[in-house]
């Protein structure tokens, strides 16, 4: 039997300290599951635990223990305990001060990732229930349903382009303006995503504004021969003179902004997003001018949670107080050792500072962790699947404002009826104006992920139990040693026949045939054959995908032969 097991815990705090008004609640953004029944269940637990980062220190402290403990011994030298026990008292108060802050800012990103998703929802509440009233034309329906299309692939774009803009500031601020393949090509795989969701002019600024830069030079080889290599960088949200990206060629296309880097995505999308919410504003077929009231504090509330994700992720612990901590673990791990009367024995000479030194390492590491919530670790918050549940809601509600609007106001009537209230029915307009029979899957469809994209989804979101069936069994990899490239099945034990249930394989995309989205489409796959050749230039990859999309069957060939 195949038990479920949801992360528990409480809904995530309101911030700023005072109660807010009672809106959509969605439940804490998902991150690795885990039994909370059983006491041991998080107890061996190996993958996305501290076990990995402790395993070894523990291992190195302990030979390092065993050192000190022969010297003693044969030596007689030790050293006195005085101040000890204020220096242990005072790493441990920086230490635990330190994880208490980082918990406060993973509650703190939790609720934002929270309250942008409420506020995504309820623009597209708003934009699918209040508009269409009364008696319409042909081209009243078409308006009122284009810009619910406007708006539902609109926010679920700024949904993605939170991810996007958190790995990109995340990779600018750690990596030295330096990043590696993977988080790269993670990195792109949100622009092509976001690509499909926007029209062929919007995609072509988004293409400007990314801010993902290749940098081809050569390094020496064996003998005479110079090989050609890349280094990537992130540069966005900063001004940069025309001389100063001469050494630089944008991944995704060429850029037509002279002199300036990159800029930041989310509120590009968000100012196109208040567009499309201004265009029914007054119109028959649309919504009364205070419903704008409504969803522009809907906007804001997104707005200032992308502002609070983006100081989590750009601006950590101030430098002197994390130095400080890790200045005052080390000098206490290594003089404890020695503090110790070696008459006691090993255990008081070698198990007893090691599990010490463990416990204070483990406080760090799991600060570590929380500092950055949102980033790439096994321990962070699964936006991916956050994002995911969002894009079910916009179908359901969208579906609920065109092709099941007759049905629900005819259950309407027939109620009305049955509760001897049948007059009152007939004064009903919105029953009588419903005549729209399109569904969401008319405009949009559900495209496959990236392999990439979702191997790196199951690893932050999936039940605990099957992941490590996943990792450390060989009932998912074929006889050739390799795994399989079809993310159609995913099998979770030795013995196979057990489905993830909390795989994520599939995400929305605009139906219409446009050029973009088949360049996105290429894209995608370029993207996929790049992670398997690691000398292959990202940007010769964009291009590769977005000339597979002119001629198909001859570059497709071409980019499989090589």
């Amino acid at each position: 039997r195949l038990r479920v097991a949801v992360r528990g815990g409480q809904s995530a705090p309101a911030l700023g300290g005072r109660r807010r008004p009672r809106r959509w609640r969605l439940r804490p953004p998902p991150m690795i599951r885990f039994s909370s029944n059983s006491w041991f269940s998080a107890l061996f637990v190996y993958y996305g635990g501290v076990v990995p980062k402790l395993l070894v220190p523990t291992v190195l402290y302990i030979c390092y223990a065993l050192i000190v403990y022969h010297i003693g011994l044969s030596y007689n030298f030790g050293i006195a305990s005085d101040g000890l026990k204020l220096l242990a008292s005072s790493t441990t108060f920086m230490l635990v001060f330190r994880l208490n802050q980082c918990h406060s800012r993973l509650q703190n990103a939790e609720g934002m990732i929270v309250e942008s998703l409420c506020g995504l929802r309820g623009i597209v509440a708003c934009a699918c229930a209040l508009s269409m009233r009364g008696d319409l034309t042909d081209d009243d329906w078409q308006a009122a349903t284009l810009v619910k299309v406007h708006i539902c692939r609109l926010t679920i774009a700024f949904a993605v382009s939170l991810k996007y803009h958190m790995r990109a500031a995340e990779m600018m601020n750690s990596c030295g303006h330096k990043v590696d393949r993977e988080s790269l090509r993670h990195a792109l795989s949100d622009l092509v995503r976001i690509k499909a969701l926007l029209t062929e002019a919007e995609a072509r600024l988004m293409e400007e504004r990314c801010g993902l830069y290749e940098e081809r030079h050569e390094v020496s080889g064996p003998g005479w021969a110079r090989a050609p290599t890349s280094n990537f960088a992130v540069d966005i949200n900063r001004h940069r003179a025309a001389a100063e990206l001469t050494d630089r060629q944008p991944i995704m296309g060429d850029s037509g902004r002279v002199g300036h880097g990159g800029s930041a995505m989310p509120p590009f999308i968000v100012n196109m997003l208040r567009m499309a919410i201004r265009e029914p504003i007054g119109k028959p077929w649309g919504y009364p001018e205070r419903v704008l009231n409504i969803c522009e504090s809907h906007a804001a509330t997104i707005e200032k949670a992308y502002r609070g994700m983006n100081h989590i992720v750009g601006v950590p612990l101030p430098l002197p107080y994390l130095q400080l901590c890790k200045l005052l673990l080390l000098i206490f791990i290594a003089a404890f050792p020695w503090s110790i009367d070696f008459a006691h024995g090993i255990w008081s000479n070698v198990f007893v500072p090691t599990i010490l030194a463990m416990t204070l390492l483990g406080f760090e590491i799991v600060a570590d962790f929380m500092e950055n919530p949102l980033g790439d670790d096994s321990a962070d918050i699964s936006v991916y699947e956050a994002i995911h549940e969002f894009e079910v809601d916009v179908e359901a509600v969208f579906n609920c404002s065109e092709a099941d609007r007759s049905v629900i106001f005819q259950s309407w009537a027939d109620l009305g009826g049955k509760l001897g209230l049948g007059g009152g029915c007939r004064l009903f307009t919105q029953s009588k104006a419903c005549r729209s029979t399109s569904r969401f899957t008319d405009y949009f469809d559900w495209v496959p992920l990236p392999q990439h994209t979702v191997d790196y989804i199951a690893m932050q979101s999936t039940d605990i139990s099957s992941l490590h069936r996943r990792l450390f069994c060989e009932g998912d990899r074929d006889t050739s040693g390799e795994r399989s490239d079809s993310s159609d099945e995913e099998m979770t034990g030795a013995a196979g026949g057990l489905r993830d249930m909390y795989a994520i394989r599939q995400c929305v995309a605009l139906k219409a045939s446009l050029p973009h989205i088949q360049e996105a489409e290429g894209q995608r796959k370029a993207l996929e054959q790049a992670g398997r050749r690691g000398e292959m230039s990202f940007r010769d990859a964009m291009e590769t995908g977005r000339s597979a999309a002119r001629s198909p069957t001859a570059d497709m060939k071409r980019l499989a032969l090589e």
